[in-house]
């Protein structure tokens, strides 16, 4: 005797059926598992070295693989944020998936890239090292105390690593031609010590002046654009003096330190007086 068997779940979960065949209870044992409708997409993604501070893509493809068609709700990557998709997909349609975004640190890392479905949510782990130049360098170059229309003051950027390979710096460039000019500067920096980006500044007029100074560092394959903004103004005469900045002085105590008044570019002059207006500081 043979019978022909139909299994039809109308959810999911674990089934379970005994077929009588006759008064004797003799029977068929029959079990089954439903499952809802399927998707599938890549399990693990190795991305290997990333550039830190430049953009990185990742592509991914999400299919049905089941007999229903299901709606791709979201997108969501904890480095790349969310966005929503609503797009229906056919079964084994497959559905290309592009995320970018900017690593903004260094070292290994893994991200979890999550697909909500209509009725379940597929998830790729990507793994990824990022790289880059590793500089610290002063970000602004203030000039003070440039006689206007005769006078050059010098000034350097200091550059040190703080990684351990080595950088090499190209295609120096300001922003535009103006009071501010670039003498020399190192091509390679290797974390041995400090090097100098040394610039010049010749102001014409009295007017303040800014510029930007960008050059391109890399490091095993790995690019980034160092910017250093130059500012300064000249004088005509009279007295200048650098500030003083006395950072962090804890309440009740005292911390000196001195400011250097001088006369670069004349006429003469006299201090008379000497005035404070606020009274945690003292002459």
């Amino acid at each position: 005797l043979f019978r022909s068997v139909t299994f039809c779940p109308t959810d999911s979960g674990d089934f379970h059926h005994t077929q009588i065949l006759d008064g004797r209870e003799d029977s068929i044992q029959m079990e089954g598992y439903g499952v809802l409708r399927l998707a599938s997409s890549i399990g693990t993604n190795f991305l290997g070295i990333v550039c830190l501070g430049q953009m990185v893509t990742f592509d991914d493809t999400v299919t049905v693989i089941g007999n229903d068609s299901m709606t791709l709700a979201s997108i969501s990557l904890p480095v790349g944020g969310s966005r929503t998709v609503d797009t229906l997909l056919q079964p084994g349609q497959k559905y290309p998936v592009t995320i970018s975004w900017r690593p903004e640190s260094k070292g290994f890392f893994s991200d979890t890239a999550a697909y909500r479905m209509s009725d379940t949510t597929l998830y790729t782990i990507l793994f990824y090292r990022v790289e880059g130049p590793a500089l610290n360098y002063d970000s602004a170059v203030p000039f003070h105390s440039v006689c206007a229309g005769g006078m050059c003051d010098t000034d350097s950027v200091s550059l040190s690593i703080s990684g351990t390979g080595t950088i090499t710096l190209s295609n120096f460039q300001l922003s535009k031609e103006s009071v501010f000019y670039l003498l020399d500067s190192t091509k390679l920096i290797t974390p041995s010590g400090n090097y100098s980006i040394h610039v010049k500044f010749c102001p014409q007029d009295t007017i303040e002046q800014f510029d930007t100074l960008r050059f391109i560092a890399s490091s095993n394959g790995c690019d980034s654009i160092i910017s250093i903004v130059l500012m300064g103004s000249g004088i005509d005469s009279g007295l200048t003096a650098k500030p003083v900045d006395f950072d962090s002085v804890a309440v009740g105590d005292c911390k000196l330190d001195s400011i250097f008044v001088h006369n670069p570019c004349g006429p003469e002059a006299i201090v008379d007086s000497v005035h404070i207006s606020d009274t945690s500081f003292k002459l």
